[in-house]
């Protein structure tokens, strides 16, 4: 009896931890969406507004900028299907957990509407990511004519 006392409070505390890092998890992945949201709309925004400029500023500013920008927005969608990747282990994980305390498929639900939310959150960087794409083409092709 005393095993298995044991082995309960064992899986209760991995229970415990991975709880623990679902709820750090979720706090990154919130701090990712609102900072980088505000931060790619800001961005967009500024460039769209001095497209033109841009255009007239040179090659060298103008692939620099495309660059960093490019690897930035890829970045961040990047980020979101890596968490994304994690979060699908992490429910693997505390499924397999939960069932040694025959508990089953406990708390499948929170961790299921956190991987929709991440895909969301994902898919709304991926349109940023295909606007800047577009924006940049057109803001190469201004600069190309001139």
């Amino acid at each position: 009896m005393s095993d298995d006392k044991e082995k309960n409070e064992t899986l209760r505390f991995l229970i415990e931890q991975k709880l623990s890092s679902m709820n750090t998890a979720g706090n990154v992945c919130m701090t990712w969406w609102v900072s980088s949201v505000v931060f790619c709309g800001s961005i967009l925004a500024a460039v769209w507004l001095q497209r033109s400029e841009l255009a007239k500023a040179g090659g060298f500013l103008l692939g620099g900028l495309s660059l960093v920008l490019t690897v930035f927005f890829a970045g961040t969608v990047l980020f979101g299907v890596v968490a994304i990747k994690y979060l699908k282990k992490f429910r693997r994980d505390i499924c397999k957990l939960t069932k040694g305390l025959n508990r089953g498929r406990v708390f499948q639900t929170e961790v299921t509407y956190f991987i929709g939310a991440m895909e969301i959150g994902t898919w709304s960087f991926a349109l940023v990511f295909v606007a800047w794409v577009i924006l940049c083409v057109g803001l190469w092709v201004e600069f190309l004519r001139k």
